[in-house]
Order: structure tokens, then C-alpha cells, then sequence
């Protein structure tokens, strides 16, 4: 293993992350579920700054989230249940909760001079929302794997908890 290599890789994941998750938080992969757009059609569509989009779009291709002909971009086939909002394994609300995240990772370094955890600050109705719909998003997998290895061949009903 190549150390150097690894510990860049780590230190600097922090930036793919960002780009994923405000791709999703600005509306730019939405911008995109009706297929390849320039970042001008987008960032007009969004409400955002056109430069900006663009060096954000850049950057998602560099990073594989976005793939690019010309000056169109599109978010590659198998990706795009992931990162759209009514995809079938939508990760979307997920990522904005690791939005809300990112401010108490931040402050790890506080943590460790303090021993206390970071205060739990109040939440807005858009982050409670990315929470709750997170969760499920996440245990989705995991709730259709444990139903597939019960036999409620037997049962009548079903109460999930």
C-alpha cells in the first residue's frame, strides 16, 4: 500500500462528498432526470450562478457522479436511481441529512478537547425531513433482506416496528 497515496485519498475525501451532496441539495442531478442539459439550463432552471454550476458539474464528472459530451452533462445510467428523488434506491434524503452532518463533524476537534459531544442544535423542518427520510432510505435494504429470511408462510399478518 502506498501510504502517501492513501492519506490524500482520505484527507481530501471530504470534496467528492461536498460535490454529491449539494449536486442534491441545489437541485443539480434534478436538473438533470430529464436527461443531458448544459450547466447554463440547469443553473437557470435552479436558480443558481451559471459559472458556478458549472465548475460544480466539472467537478461531479472528475469525481464519476456526472458524465459529460460537449457541453451536456448527464448523470450516468446507473446512478441515477441513487441520486434522483423518486428513484427506486433514492439515497437523496440521506445525502441532505449528511448536509446537517458536516457541522458536527466539524467540530471533532472540540469533542476531543472537551470530552463533550457537540451541543444538538435545533433542526429545520427541511433537515428533520432529510433525517426521517434518511432513515428509510438507508434500512430499506436492509428491512426487504430480514422480511426475504422469515418464513411467514404461516402468519396472517405482519407488524413492522
Amino acid at each position: 500500500m502506498d501510504w502517501g497515496q492513501r492519506i490524500d485519498q482520505v484527507t481530501a475525501g471530504y470534496r467528492d462528498a461536498a460535490l454529491v451532496i449539494f449536486g442534491v441539495k441545489t437541485g443539480i442531478f434534478e436538473g438533470l432526470a430529464d436527461g443531458p442539459r448544459t450547466p447554463g439550463e440547469v443553473a437557470a432552471d435552479r436558480g443558481l450562478d451559471t459559472r458556478a454550476t458549472g465548475v460544480v458539474m466539472a467537478a461531479l464528472c472528475a469525481a464519476g457522479m456526472l458524465e459529460q459530451d460537449g457541453d451536456r452533462f448527464a448523470i450516468p445510467e446507473g446512478a441515477r436511481p441513487y441520486l434522483l428523488r423518486d428513484g427506486a434506491e433514492t439515497r437523496t434524503s440521506i445525502i441532505g441529512h449528511n448536509k446537517a452532518l458536516i457541522r458536527r463533524w466539524a467540530r471533532l476537534d472540540d469533542v476531543l478537547k472537551t470530552g463533550k459531544p457537540v451541543p444538538q442544535e435545533d433542526r429545520t423542518e427541511e433537515e428533520m425531513r432529510d433525517f426521517i427520510l434518511g432513515m428509510e432510505n438507508v434500512s430499506r435494504r436492509s428491512s426487504e433482506e430480514v422480511a426475504d429470511l422469515l418464513d411467514h408462510t404461516s402468519c396472517r399478518r405482519l407488524l413492522d416496528l
